[in-house]
């Protein structure tokens, strides 16, 4: 069987679930981040949700189809590699990973139609990447838990 990422992430079956799972994970993310670059991203976040409550889950819903697509070369790497976890794998290659999510954030963002996203995201692009290779093992540790 050769089935993408997408196809396995995007399944009606747990579709729903795994766009809240996300929703959560970013939320939480940056809920943890400390120091000036925490408060500034927590800052920008607060913003954001104020503008739009649900943006966590909107966010999920609009960036899963296009970060499920990016990540996918590296899924199928994956399954070739004999690494048994995913996110073990995706921390091996954080790098790549980052950027990839990097890219799919950039477009979402910069195409949203809610002027809070636009104008917060480029505040906190800076720092962006740090954070996004941090987040790499627990995003595929989530995406892990629905591939089976």
């Amino acid at each position: 069987m050769n089935s993408t990422l997408s196809d396995i992430l995007l399944a009606e079956h747990h579709k729903d679930a795994l766009i809240a799972d996300c929703a959560k994970l970013f939320d939480n993310h940056i809920g943890s981040m400390g120091g000036l670059k925490g408060m500034t991203a927590k800052t920008a976040w607060a913003m954001v949700k104020t503008a739009k409550a649900d943006l966590p889950q909107r966010a999920a819903t609009r960036m899963l189809p296009d970060l499920a697509a990016a990540l996918d070369p590296l899924y199928q790497k994956f399954r070739k590699s004999g690494v048994g976890d995913f996110g073990v794998y995706l921390s091996q290659n954080a790098a790549e990973v980052g950027q990839k999510i990097l890219s799919v954030a950039d477009e979402k963002a910069g195409s949203s139609q809610i002027a809070a996203v636009r104008s917060a995201w480029p505040k906190f692009r800076g720092t962006a990447e740090a954070e996004v290779q941090a987040l790499a093992p627990k995003l595929g540790k989530l995406f892990a838990a629905y591939l089976s």
